[in-house]
């Protein structure tokens, strides 16, 4: 029996949902988040790191929901793993592009909004000179530079690779659900999103009790904030939708 470890408004999700496209029987394992926001520590008892989401099946307990994905795949799914040898290797590369490449700018911008919020007003200009330089001159461009990409990528295309789902789509779901704040841009991103979201075993991945994943309701894409927007204002869409102002993102 394979049991997920399921923590809200997380990257569990998508593992919750490859379970339920997999028609797999399995259990879910529901974990709280504490009032500063972090994953409780029943979570650290089951793995060191003490992040979500843990999967065990039988005495293996795996963590990373790459890890976890991929082995869910090379396991029990093969019809999510392209046949062709030149789209597994497109495959593979959006595997790891989704947490290697696009996640960590958008967490990045995440924290330093943390910062900011925690900062108070009159020490702001000193404590966020560097958070400030790094997001105009590195982080702003960099996310726009690979949200363009990912768009003009899905431009005439249903799934990330080939003609079906695979597990490359699934790990892309959650960068660019939390990504939806900048995608007025990205008409082809907002479509992908939009068609992920509603299939069936999506819905019933939201439906579970217990699960809790705002990145995963309908919403109206918002404008791109101004290149002059101060970092509150440009990272505070983001982070409603990333985490609900909570003070760490699990993986």
């Amino acid at each position: 029996m394979l049991t997920l470890h399921y923590l809200q408004e997380s990257r569990a999700h998508r593992i919750l949902w490859m379970l339920e496209e997999l028609e797999l029987d399995y259990a879910v394992e529901l974990h709280e988040r504490g009032p500063d926001g972090l994953a409780p520590p029943s979570i650290k008892a089951l793995h060191p790191v003490g992040k979500a989401p843990l999967l065990q099946d039988g005495a293996r307990v795996l963590a990373e929901s790459g890890h976890i994905a991929a082995y869910l795949a090379d396991t029990y799914g093969p019809q999510l793993i392209p046949a062709d040898e030149q789209a597994r290797l497109d495959y593979r590369y959006w595997l790891h592009f989704a947490e290697g490449s696009l996640a960590p700018p958008l967490i990045a911008t995440y924290l330093f909004s943390i910062v900011e919020a925690r900062t108070p007003k009159l020490l702001r200009p000193i404590v966020l000179f560097a958070p400030r330089m790094l997001q105009a001159n590195y982080y702003d461009h960099t996310i726009a530079d690979m949200l363009g990409f990912v768009d003009a990528h899905l431009d005439g295309r249903e799934f990330f690779v080939g003609e079906a789902l695979s597990t490359a789509d699934i790990m892309m779901s959650f960068p660019l659900e939390a990504a939806r704040a900048r995608v007025a841009d990205y008409p082809n991103i907002e479509r992908w999103v939009a068609a992920i979201q509603a299939r069936p075993a999506y819905q019933r991945a939201l439906a579970k009790p217990g699960a809790r994943y705002s990145l995963g309701q309908q919403r109206t894409p918002r404008a791109a904030p101004s290149p002059r927007a101060t970092l509150v204002e440009r990272a505070s869409a983001l982070v409603d939708m990333l985490t609900g102002r909570r003070t760490e993102t699990a993986r």
